[in-house]
């Protein structure tokens, strides 16, 4: 008896689940509950990148038409105090579905790297187009032509999200930019964890090259970001340590880095003020260990969200 029943439960179940419909069932609700998963967190990190105003992802984070209009002060103890303005935004051109951008960007499109001085008063404008040849959820492809040292120079951009779990991700850029030297590469990899609704951890890790001409370039950082409040008054609070160099190979070589964002918007939703002191052990802006702060005062025009 016990053996008939053994055998009629075996059989039930080797029926189900080897039924093509189940089984096709039970494939879509993992690839369902997968890219759910993947679009939570790839959403959460787009949220930060988007109030933090990160210029590698705000073309993902602000998906329409914008405007930021920044005015940042560095001062540094072993160096002279630097201010500078900028513009950086994108415009969607009608009659193209979408497809097409008219970008406004500056040299310095690397901003988030702490030991960099910003050049004084308003920076150069470049302007360029962008073409979205591939852009879904996971894979973007960005055909770009810069105006640039009075020519006009070819890129491309490419992006690629992975999920990693239910609360990682896996998010990468790469850029080919054509100059009047050749061509300029930037790879940019980050992995995040959501830690809750209102806060996150990253690892970020870039490297700047020029195709044999010069040295790479590389920076690795550790990122914890938190977000509170809606609306006006709403504050950002990130926590950042990071190793940088130019060809470096040992940490004496390195340059070392801790710091501290605060961001609070005022007034309005759309402008925020932040405060960012930070120490950097081996500077190679000053080729010191040096104290710092930075000051920045930001506008973000015609977003609709």
């Amino acid at each position: 008896m016990r053996f008939s029943v053994f055998a009629v439960c075996a059989a039930v179940f080797v029926f189900v689940f080897d039924c093509p419909s189940v089984q096709a069932n039970q494939d879509e609700w993992f690839d369902s509950a997968r890219d759910l998963a993947q679009e939570k967190v790839d959403a959460a990190a787009l949220w930060f990148d988007g109030y933090f105003g990160d210029p590698q992802a705000d073309p993902d984070a602000l998906a329409h038409n914008y405007m930021r209009v920044i005015g940042r002060t560095l001062w540094y103890a072993e160096s002279a105090t630097q201010t500078s303005f900028r513009v950086r935004g994108s415009l969607h051109l009608p009659r193209f579905n979408e497809r097409l951008e008219l970008l406004f960007e500056d040299d310095q499109s690397d901003e988030s790297d702490s030991d960099v001085l910003p050049g004084e008063g308003f920076d150069e404008t470049q302007v360029a187009l962008r073409w979205h040849w591939i852009d879904n959820d996971d894979v973007k492809l960005d055909l770009t032509a810069h105006w640039k040292d009075s020519g006009l120079r070819p890129g491309v951009r490419f992006r690629r999200s992975v999920s990693l779990s239910r609360s990682s991700a896996l998010r990468g850029y790469h850029r080919f930019d054509y100059n009047s030297d050749g061509w300029d590469t930037v790879t940019d990899v980050a992995i995040d964890r959501t830690l809750g609704n209102s806060s996150s951890l990253r690892w970020r890790n870039r490297l700047d090259t020029s195709l044999g001409r010069e040295k790479a370039r590389w920076r690795s950082v550790l990122q914890l970001r938190s977000i509170q409040g809606d609306g006006v008054g709403e504050i950002g609070r990130q926590w950042f340590v990071g190793l940088s160099g130019t060809g470096s190979r040992t940490l004496s070589e390195m340059t070392k880095t801790i710091g501290f964002t605060w961001r609070r918007s005022f007034w309005r939703d759309y402008l925020w003020f932040e405060v960012e002191p930070r120490y950097i052990w081996n500077s190679e802006a000053c080729e010191c260990n040096t104290a710092g702060i930075q000051l920045k005062a930001e506008v973000l025009l015609f977003d609709p969200d």
